[in-house]
């Protein structure tokens, strides 16, 4: 027994799935809604994707909105802690283009020439005092290193000029002072 298509009519003859006619079928399929309906884009397979994106690009806008206030505001923040300290180098100005920072190396005997390394230790300890959280390590190894210098001066009695300069001048070369003071100094 051959069955050809057409003949079973509970069988499909085809697997075009509504797509065409049967194979082999001369006869007219009835309209079905699917059949009927003109061809366009379905609204929704549209809206949700632009939704989506729309919805994305929102939420990082707002966090890099809100990364850039935050960090504005912080930036800010520094700047206002900063104003003492800024304030207390003015007091000397180009003091930080100096080797040292303006290490004192003068000094006819070795009395006067510790005065003037107490009073840059003093100096230095003021500054430390005024300074914002970040930046006072950096202070503060100053005006330590300028009482090491002092001590190992007076325990000598003997001031060896050239060698106390390029001690501080290596502890303030390491320093974030200038940078931080072109920064938050006006």
């Amino acid at each position: 027994m051959t069955l050809t298509p057409g003949n079973e009519p509970n069988r499909a003859t085809s697997f075009d799935f509504g797509l065409g006619s049967p194979i082999g079928g001369d006869t007219e399929q009835p309209a079905t809604r699917r059949s009927t309906r003109a061809a366009r884009v379905d609204s929704r397979s549209l809206a949700v994707p632009i939704i989506v994106t729309l919805v994305s690009v929102a939420v990082v806008g707002g966090a890099a909105f809100a990364g850039y206030t935050v960090v504005n505001n912080s930036e800010l923040e520094v700047k206002a802690d900063s104003a003492a300290l800024c304030a207390n180098l003015a007091e000397t100005p180009g003091v930080l283009s100096e080797p040292g920072f303006g290490w004192p190396t003068g000094g006819a005997d070795i009395t006067t020439t510790l005065d003037l390394m107490k009073a840059y230790q003093t100096r230095w300890e003021t500054i430390a005092a005024s300074a914002p959280p970040t930046i006072k390590p950096d202070v503060t190894a100053i005006a330590a290193s300028a009482g090491i210098v002092v001590t190992g001066i007076e325990t000598a009695k003997s001031v060896d000029r050239p060698a106390t300069l390029a001690t501080m001048d290596r502890v303030t070369s390491k320093t974030a002072i200038p940078a931080w003071v072109d920064k938050y100094c006006d």
